[in-house]
């Protein structure tokens, strides 16, 4: 679903996620402002002087209306953000295809994410975590250029606790120290293990790493429709 109508939401935080991005914490400004958030949907920013700069919710909402958007630094939104404190910012919402969470239920979920990708997969996990009894294994492939640039660190083991297994992938020369991924994320689909017809595949991403996920799912046996992208 698409709105035309200008919705408020007032700035409550402005932290480091990552050595190139940060978490924006947001408010609805009041309950005529309040639109439901699924995720995977997608926020237009209505930043003056510009046609509008889109971001994804990086959270299931609060009960108190509170919500997350995770913003790369050195980008136009984030300028904006930090120039207004704890001031107001205009919006239309939700925009995007949502994931079909419902469609899942009972069956095994594989997300691939890239960069500020994981955005709409940390809602994702949030959303499976709730229910977690309601699906069956839960695989997080989460890719980036190095390991300064990887959001909610301190979430990981929280995730992976709850039986997501999680492995995080760089695409450059790592440090000695690093145990986990090298190389595109995308590259490693194919060593999840039950992947098959009826697991469902979400990814989110570049246009090339998201195609090639995509190309690269169906031809390890996922049905092309349980492969899905929010864009």
């Amino acid at each position: 679903m698409m709105t035309t109508q200008v919705l408020r939401a007032r700035l409550v935080s402005l932290v480091p996620a990552s050595a190139t991005t940060s978490l924006a914490c947001l408010q609805w400004c009041s309950v005529d402002d309040h639109c439901p958030i699924r995720p995977g949907d997608v926020a237009q920013c209505l930043v003056s002087g510009h046609e509008g700069v889109f971001v994804a919710f990086a959270s299931v909402l609060n009960n108190d209306g509170r919500f997350e958007w995770l913003v790369r630094h050195k980008t136009l939104l984030y300028s904006y953000l930090e120039s207004i404190g704890d001031g107001v910012i205009d919006m239309r919402a939700p925009f995007g295809r949502p994931f079909p969470m419902d469609r899942m239920v009972g069956r095994s979920v594989v997300l691939v994410a890239s960069g500020t990708g994981i955005a709409p997969m940390r809602a994702v996990v949030q959303t499976i975590m709730i229910h977690r009894h309601r699906y069956q294994s839960v695989t997080l492939l989460y890719g980036a250029r190095n390991a300064q640039d990887f959001a909610f660190s301190s979430e990981i083991e929280v995730w992976r606790e709850n039986r997501i297994l999680t492995l995080r992938t760089v695409s450059q020369l790592p440090a000695k120290d690093w145990s986990e991924g090298v190389g595109y994320v995308q590259r490693h689909l194919g060593q999840v293990l039950g992947l098959g017809r009826e697991t469902y595949v979400l990814v989110c991403g570049g246009y090339s790493m998201t195609q090639e996920t995509m190309d690269l799912a169906e031809a390890l046996g996922v049905s092309p429709d349980h492969i899905f992208s929010n864009y």
